[in-house]
């Protein structure tokens, strides 16, 4: 699996011809077939694709098209350098043409290198598995014997376009959020799906024979857990891979917490280049941006001693990530500390302390508590409310927000 980046593939450069002598004669070297070696590389000096290099794995396919073979695949076996074997159904011969696809695809086994069936996924995880590659045609200058000692190099071209997110908010209220996806749909064409390309007609100083025809599909979604970032410099990053081409449409980032949706207008829209890194920053604070608090469903606490965060003789803290509750001394004569018994049983409120409730950035449609008695219940719900009203029925106090802040009862 290529994993983090991948090297720029640039100019037509093709290797020369091993120095030693090859006889004419090929025997088979395995009952596979001919066994033939090629070395992975790109063009242009080894130029990177923003300073990203190529991360291959092991075992990393590739497809291969040669005269008389249709789709061979040939799995990475060596790092440094990269190399991988396949076994062909007849021997090269000078004049024989080598034709290589990544990622290998057995879609292809009926297929022509006229026509090699790619895919690029509208759901991504972040590797760059989702950039299709084609090599730069190889061809024999002379008869090749099959084997190792016969390693040929390979110059690959990538064909999609890298969007990279760049995540963060400048208001501390959203960091604790997790990215869990980035959704990229287009208003317009096509920017991921299925195409057919003429892996034959490759040529680096015709750069339309690199175009990608045919993408249907307006929408790709990447799914990683991603941090958010304090700026842009500090960024959490997630890479997703498009065709090349000029967009426009919306994006939608979604935490555990809430939706944000950004729009992209059309007088605005986005070039993404062949080969190249697009990068967009999302802040989570910007003023731009719809952010629609998710339905997270009931939330339980325990308000026991062995669940509380932390606690003083001023006030003590439960916290979760969408919650927090505060139980402070305020008038009350009593320290906070005590609000916690030693056994962990149920915690105790006292008179004239305050309760509060922060959740900045969610919705929350209701509070309930379940007291230790009904007239518990009662003293609570006819406490002072700020921003929300109270009711109860036997030992169950059901407190309802009326705007966005906190929840806050005073003297029980």
């Amino acid at each position: 699996m290529k994993k983090l980046g991948f090297v720029l593939a640039a100019t037509a450069l093709l290797a020369a011809s091993c120095a030693k002598e090859i006889a004419p004669t090929v025997e088979i070297t395995s009952d596979k077939g001919y066994e033939y070696v090629f070395r992975v590389n790109s063009a242009d000096s080894r130029t990177t694709l923003d300073g990203t290099d190529v991360k291959w794995e092991k075992n990393d396919r590739f497809g291969v098209f040669a005269e008389g073979t249709v789709n061979k695949y040939g799995s990475i076996t060596t790092l440094s350098p990269v190399t991988f074997p396949v076994y062909l159904n007849a021997a090269l011969t000078a004049g024989s043409k080598v034709y290589c696809y990544y990622p290998y695809s057995e879609s292809n086994n009926s297929s022509t290198a006229s026509a090699v069936k790619f895919v690029i996924p509208t759901s991504q995880t972040g590797d760059f598995d989702a950039m299709p590659q084609v090599a730069l045609p190889f061809e024999f200058d002379e008869d090749k014997a099959a084997g190792t000692q016969n390693t040929q190099d390979l110059y690959f071209c990538n064909l999609g376009s890298v969007v990279r997110f760049l995540v963060y908010s400048t208001s501390a209220i959203y960091r604790a959020e997790t990215v869990k996806s980035i959704a990229f749909t287009s208003a317009t064409d096509g920017i991921a799906g299925n195409f057919t390309f003429d892996v034959t007609a490759v040529d680096y100083e015709n750069k339309s024979t690199l175009d990608i025809v045919g993408c249907e599909e307006k929408t790709v979604t990447l799914t990683a857990d991603t941090v958010v970032g304090s700026d842009a410099e500090n960024a959490g990053i997630s890479n997703m891979v498009i065709t090349p081409g000029t967009f426009y449409g919306t994006i939608v980032l979604t935490t555990d917490v809430a939706e944000y949706t950004y729009t992209l207008s059309e007088s605005n829209k986005i070039a993404f280049a062949r080969n190249g890194i697009k990068r967009i920053g999302l802040n989570l604070a910007s003023a731009n941006v719809v952010r629609s608090p998710l339905t997270k469903g009931n939330f339980n606490w325990d308000l026991t001693k062995a669940s509380y965060e932390s606690a003083s003789a001023s006030s003590v803290v439960w916290s979760s990530s969408v919650l927090t509750m505060t139980a402070a001394k305020a008038k009350a004569s009593t320290d906070a500390n005590s609000y916690l018994p030693a056994d962990k049983s149920t915690s105790r409120f006292y008179k004239n302390s305050t309760l509060t409730f922060g959740y900045s950035g969610i919705n929350i449609e209701k509070v309930v508590f379940t007291a230790a008695s009904n007239d518990y219940a009662t003293t609570l719900a006819g406490s002072s409310w700020t921003n929300a009203s109270a009711t109860v029925s036997g030992s169950v106090v059901t407190v309802v927000p009326t705007d966005g802040g906190g929840v806050t009862f005073q003297q029980l």
